[in-house]
């Protein structure tokens, strides 16, 4: 038989002898805790707590119990009801607070449990480096990032300075900011007293270092392509630039070609206009045989046709080069 078993013998005996000794009855529950006997120990605390509900060493211990075995309601009903006889006790605001952190919705409460210990002992170590781990878990990085650096200010604790410092380091990696969760695991060697801590803190040291320079080799990466984007940026505004000035001159080119044939042909059609009134002024003049009259016509009207049909010809060519230039890329 160990020890404990004979210690547990031994007040149980005594138990028998004194019944709802408040000593007796607190040194039964050690020892059925210690023996890994809960059950047994819950039913001793649930004892004594009712009969000294306003005990806070009691109270405490069969809250941190029932926690223990994930009966969160139980253990903040506990708690409650002790704050009642020591409104705003930082202890057990602060046991509070880690018990409502698995009690879901509770959020609120927590952060106004938190403000109001802040408020009433501002030095407390304890309940900000609680308060540090609270906002870390809430996704609140830069507030527990703040928090865990008061923390190592304050404190003279060793095991909490490297405590703090491995969560800064922590949330820098989430942060991806590689290089400062780096400098934060090597700060916090510092502080390690413990040879299985300095093992873990060394390796995530080594795993930074490498994260540190796949970081710089992919942003020297990302810089070339950013500088390999905006020369391509601007040669291609250099080439729409190019395609824009050339564009009106041939629209002009087209244009005046097109004035030309106009011209030409009010022209012929005036001259013919004319030729006609002379001939009709001057009949007696120009006696000519159908025959002849036909001939002419036929001769004045060949190069008309022609000359229309070469100009014609010019100006389809200048709206085919128009269309056909190169276009403006999209930048």
């Amino acid at each position: 038989m160990c020890i404990r078993d004979r210690a547990l013998g031994y007040y149980q005996k005594l138990e028998g002898i004194k019944p709802n000794n408040q000593r007796v009855l607190i040194n039964m529950a050690v020892c059925y805790e210690q023996i890994n006997q809960v059950t047994e120990a819950l039913k001793v605390y649930e004892k004594l707590h009712k009969t000294y509900n306003a005990d806070k060493t009691i109270g405490v211990n069969y809250a941190i119990l029932l926690f223990k075995q994930s009966k969160y309601t139980g253990a903040r009903d506990v708690v409650q009801g002790l704050l009642k006889s020591f409104p705003g006790d930082p202890e057990l605001l602060t046991n509070l607070n880690v018990i409502l952190s698995k009690i879901e919705g509770s959020e609120n409460q927590i952060m106004k449990n938190y403000e109001q210990i802040r408020r009433q002992h501002p030095e407390g170590i304890k309940s900000l480096y609680n308060y540090a781990c609270f906002l870390a878990q809430n996704n609140k990085k830069e507030e527990a990032l703040e928090a865990y650096q008061q923390v190592c200010e304050k404190c003279e604790d060793n095991s909490v300075k490297m405590m703090c410092l491995v969560s800064c380091g922590v949330i820098y990696e989430e942060m991806e900011q590689y290089g400062e969760a780096l400098r934060k695991m090597e700060e916090a060697l510092q502080y390690v007293e413990n040879d299985l801590y300095k093992k873990d803190i060394v390796g995530k040291v080594n795993q930074l270092n490498e994260k540190v320079v796949r970081s710089q080799q992919n942003n020297k990466t990302q810089s070339n392509k950013n500088v390999q984007k905006q020369e391509q940026e601007i040669s291609d505004q250099k080439e729409k630039l190019n395609n824009s000035a050339h564009t009106p001159e041939q629209s002009s080119v087209k244009g005046t070609n097109k004035e030309v044939n106009e011209n030409n042909a009010e022209k012929q059609e005036q001259k013919e206009k004319n030729e006609q009134k002379d001939s009709k002024a001057k009949p007696q003049e120009n006696v000519q045989s159908s025959q002849e009259i036909q001939q002419q016509a036929q001769t004045k009207e060949v190069p008309v046709t022609a000359e229309v049909k070469a100009k014609v010809s010019l100006q389809e060519k200048s709206y085919c080069l128009l269309y056909t230039s190169p276009s403006p890329r999209d930048s």
